[in-house]
């Protein structure tokens, strides 16, 4: 059955006329040339995401090495708690 069927899609191939299998051997590299295409747009789209990853893993890392700043209050504060503290003394 099987040889049967590859038979007929032979001789069906052999039947056609030239410009029908031009046209479909046009069609068959056009479909391939697409598929390289998206595989070249995929394989680039997943080395970006690749770099941004290690990118973001590094500017974590740093970060994660940095000392945190005290926090530091500011003058008008400094005052306040200084005017709280006069009059807490020598009232």
């Amino acid at each position: 059955m099987e040889q049967h069927s590859l038979l007929f899609v032979i001789q069906k191939k052999r039947s056609e006329k030239p410009n029908v299998r031009d046209a479909a051997r046009e069609a068959a590299l056009r479909c391939g040339e697409i598929k390289e295409r998206l595989k070249k747009t995929k394989d680039e789209k997943k080395a970006k995401k690749a770099e941004q990853q290690s990118n973001r893993r590094r500017r974590e890392r740093v970060a994660s090495l940095r000392v945190p700043h005290r926090k530091v209050p500011s003058l008008a504060a400094a005052a306040e708690s200084a005017y709280l503290f006069y009059y807490s003394v020598f009232s």
